[in-house]
């Protein structure tokens, strides 16, 4: 099911430009977002680019602080990532089609998209490790009565899709699903499903383990990610429920009330969005998914809830 045509046309780069875009790939990774933008690139804010990682294609954009790893190539007509996504360590995509994946995504270390056809990713969806995408398929000669399948490959938003699992042509996965691990993709996903097996199978239909939250059982559940950050962490628990670290503090804001704070001095913590946040400090935002990020504390927080929970904001400064 995968060919590779190795004399990729890529749209239309000149000469001088496609050896300029390699060149890149080897600079140090701060120099590429700035290389790029001299491309004419749309690259936005603290975006990072990792050693032996660069873009081949005609056109690129990509959102504030997302992210392409080490030793990832990405060869395409059209590039475009949105905001907050990562695209890991050894990732490959090759292939004469676009490229375009929204915002909060991920696709996993050593994952490959051949992306022959358009390769389309929605919003908060993730692509487990060692992935492998296909958007062309064929492999004895067509004349001969021989299969083949060219067809884009469109994946909705809120998509987990796990470990080592193979996409075929042609492929749409609904809004919402779950894809088991080493699982085969041959025909469409219906939304909300989990879906595993080669080939697949719907295991259920409705997605029933997913929990509907009440307003206090989202707070414990943010509390609990709190506690276990401060934990890993040797950060004490006060004895007014807050969490100290030195001089800063993380405090939970389970209400709409008010924190008026120095800035460097506090964390934030809302579940649910107050009339006015205190622009000095730090804060992260449950209801509107939003965040400041102004000090190291407050950006490893958010990186571990992000790792272990899977939590997502939106960084505005």
């Amino acid at each position: 099911w995968c060919s590779m045509n190795y004399n990729l046309k890529l749209g239309v780069i000149t000469p001088i430009k496609k050896l300029l875009l390699i060149l890149i790939i080897s600079l140090p990774p701060f120099l590429k977002p700035i290389s790029y933008r001299i491309l004419g690139f749309r690259i936005g804010r603290n975006v990072k680019f990792g050693w032996f990682s660069g873009i081949i294609a005609k056109h690129a954009e990509i959102g504030n602080n997302s992210a392409i790893s080490h030793f990832t190539l990405i060869f395409a007509k059209e590039l475009r990532i949105g905001m907050q996504s990562t695209i890991s360590t050894g990732c490959w995509f090759y292939g004469e089609g676009s490229v375009i994946i929204g915002n909060f995504c991920y696709i996993g270390a050593r994952s490959f998209i051949n992306n022959q056809e358009d390769f389309i990713v929605g919003n908060n969806t993730g692509v487990g490790i060692q992935s492998a995408v296909f958007t062309h398929g064929l492999w004895l000669p067509y004349s001969d009565g021989n299969p083949r399948k060219f067809a884009r490959i469109k994946i909705g938003n809120r998509v987990w899709i796990t470990a080592r699992c193979v996409l075929l042509p042609g492929v749409t996965i609904g809004d919402g699903a779950i894809i088991g691990a080493n699982s085969v993709i041959h025909k469409d996903v219906p939304k909300n499903v989990f879906v595993s097996g080669n080939p697949f199978k719907i295991i259920s239909a409705n997605l029933a383990f997913v929990k509907k939250l009440t307003q206090d059982e989202k707070n414990k559940r943010i509390i609990e990610m709190i506690d276990h950050y401060c934990t890993r962490n040797k950060i004490a628990k006060t004895e007014n429920g807050m969490w100290k670290k030195n001089n800063q503090l993380i405090v939970f804001n389970p209400g709409s009330r008010n924190l008026t704070v120095r800035s460097g001095k506090i964390i934030a913590v809302y579940s649910r969005s107050p009339p006015r946040i205190n622009s000095e400090a730090s804060w992260l935002d449950f209801q509107s998914r939003k965040c400041v990020l102004k000090d190291p504390l407050s950006k490893d927080f958010y990186n571990f809830i992000n790792t272990y929970y899977g939590e997502y904001f939106e960084i505005i400064n």
